[in-house]
C-alpha cells in the first residue's frame, strides 16, 4: 500500500480488498486496509462490509468499520439492515451495533389493503419472513423462514 495499491480497487464481478478480508475474518488487515483509506461502504452485490461481518458476527470487524464511518444504516437491495442480518443469526454485535445508532427497519403503512386481508395469511407470510427475530402469537412456534438464515 506504500507504493500505491489501491485498497477501493474491484475487479469486475470481484469484491473490493475490504470485503475480501472481511471474509477472510482477519481484523489487523481490516484495520489496516481502513487505515489506508479503504472504502468503508463500498459494496459488492448490493452488500457493504459492515452488512457481510454483522451476519457473520465478527465483532471486531464491525468496530473497526463503524469507527472508520461505515454507514450503520445501509440497505441491501432487498432492504436488509446490517443490524438486521445480525439478528437473525442471533449474533452479539446486534448490541454494539444498536449501542451506534443503528435503526429498526421502518415498516409502510398498509391500512387501505388490512380492510381486506386475511388474518390467517398474513400471519404465515409474517412468520415465514420475520419469524426468525418476531413472534407472531406468542407461545406459538413460526413458521419455517423463507429467507436462509443459516
Amino acid at each position: 500500500m506504500d507504493r500505491g495499491a489501491g485498497v477501493n480497487i474491484a475487479r469486475p464481478l470481484a469484491k473490493s480488498a475490504t470485503l475480501r478480508c472481511q471474509q477472510g475474518r482477519v481484523p489487523d488487515i481490516v484495520k489496516l486496509l481502513l487505515d489506508s483509506r479503504a472504502d468503508p461502504n463500498q459494496s459488492a452485490k448490493s452488500r457493504t462490509p459492515l452488512h457481510v461481518v454483522a451476519e457473520d458476527g465478527y465483532l471486531q470487524c464491525v468496530i473497526h468499520l463503524v469507527d472508520a464511518g461505515a454507514v450503520l444504516n445501509a440497505l441491501t437491495s432487498n432492504g436488509i439492515r446490517p443490524i438486521h442480518l445480525a439478528k437473525l443469526q442471533g449474533h452479539d454485535v446486534v448490541a454494539y451495533l444498536h449501542s451506534h445508532g443503528a435503526a429498526r427497519p421502518t415498516v409502510a403503512t398498509i391500512s387501505v389493503r388490512v380492510v381486506s386481508a386475511s388474518t390467517e395469511s398474513g400471519q404465515v407470510i409474517f412468520g415465514r419472513t420475520c419469524g426468525a427475530c418476531h413472534l407472531v402469537v406468542p407461545g406459538v412456534q413460526n413458521p419455517s423462514p423463507i429467507c436462509g438464515t443459516s
